[in-house]
């Protein structure tokens, strides 16, 4: 998670891609006029992070169901932890709606978790990235 906000965490391309989510996701609340290039970015940064993957885990031995790609999961993820960390610093923004945001970065990080030891375990489905082949 500190990756989304700081560049020079680890040397790991998945904590580059974090970061740079994390960027474009402050981009979109900052200049609301560039929504559809960075929608565009975050979606060609989604797939290039489930291609990273999948060229790089085992085959699972059955394929589950799954709701979300690896991709996936870090983008809201980092939408998130913008939208908490802005929430937080504003001040003016009342305590049950700054918890909610916390809340809600903490389910995505469990869910991040359970993806990876799923990947982990060889227990995710194939195929991994959406419309890919197994």
């Amino acid at each position: 998670m500190r990756a989304i906000r700081d560049r020079h965490i680890v040397e790991h391309p998945l904590a580059a891609f974090a970061w740079l989510l994390g960027t474009l996701h402050r981009g979109l609340l900052e200049h609301p006029d560039e929504q559809q290039r960075l929608a565009r970015a975050r979606a060609t940064a989604v797939v290039e992070i489930n291609e990273w993957v999948d060229l790089r885990r085992s085959r699972p031995l059955v394929p589950l169901p799954s709701p979300a790609t690896v991709g996936e999961v870090i983008d809201r993820m980092a939408q998130a932890q913008v939208m908490a960390y802005r929430l937080l610093m504003r001040g003016d923004v009342e305590k049950l709606v700054v918890h909610y945001a916390w809340h809600r970065l903490g389910r995505v990080v469990d869910e991040y978790h359970d993806l990876a030891e799923a990947i982990e375990h060889r227990q995710h489905p194939f195929p991994f990235t959406k419309g890919g082949a197994s």
